[in-house]
């Protein structure tokens, strides 16, 4: 069987001019820098920058599936390089696709059914990997895949916690506050988030 997958951006003002009876009025907003151009954004526009699954490694069923260099305070520049950095850094919307969980607990039996790891893909994370996150420049994670659940509700709670202490929003998750978010822009643009699976 086959999970489908779908991650929806969309700016608040279109979503509740769709669920409202009057046409929503548009947000004022001063015109945005964009620090990738050094230019002026028009009003009320954006920078999107969008990937897919985001993983920087797991430490399921042992260690070798992470790079040891991925360590608080680390050089992002050396680990994904310069170029990619400031691209993810240079957008004001940046989303990715959560894959797996963020989570420190050691008890291996929490994970999901797998009775070969070799051949069933179970993903966990050091929670540090949200602050790694935020600071490469994401702001944007859907949880709405077939891997937020690897290590079930503990897994899932250590992960909606990880990403809101660095201020990700996240949707996507069947989990009180986490089905959809909000991001706020510096220019006061609003963005809804809305993820589905």
């Amino acid at each position: 069987m086959k999970i489908r997958v779908f991650a929806v951006l969309v700016p608040v003002a279109m979503l509740l001019a769709g669920c409202a009876g009057e046409p929503a009025k548009p947000v004022e907003t001063a015109p945005a820098w964009s620090p990738a151009t050094g230019q002026l954004y028009p009003k009320g526009a954006a920078r999107l920058i969008a990937v897919g699954d985001t993983m920087l490694g797991t430490n399921f069923p042992d260690e070798e599936y992470i790079n040891p260099d991925i360590v608080p305070g680390a050089d992002l520049a050396d680990i994904i390089g310069p170029e990619l950095l400031a691209l993810l850094r240079g957008g004001d919307i940046v989303f990715g696709n959560m894959e797996g969980s963020l989570f420190n607990g050691d008890n291996d039996s929490e994970h999901k059914p797998c009775s070969n790891p070799a051949r069933c893909y179970v993903f966990r994370s050091p929670e540090f990997h949200g602050e790694i996150l935020r600071d490469m420049g994401f702001n944007m994670m859907s949880m709405a895949n077939n891997h937020s659940a690897d290590f079930r509700a503990a897994g899932r709670d250590a992960t909606i916690a990880a990403l809101g202490r660095n201020r990700i929003v996240f949707a996507g998750s069947d989990s009180p506050g986490a089905q959809v978010g909000t991001l706020v822009l510096k220019n006061r643009l609003r963005v809804g988030f809305a993820a589905f699976a």
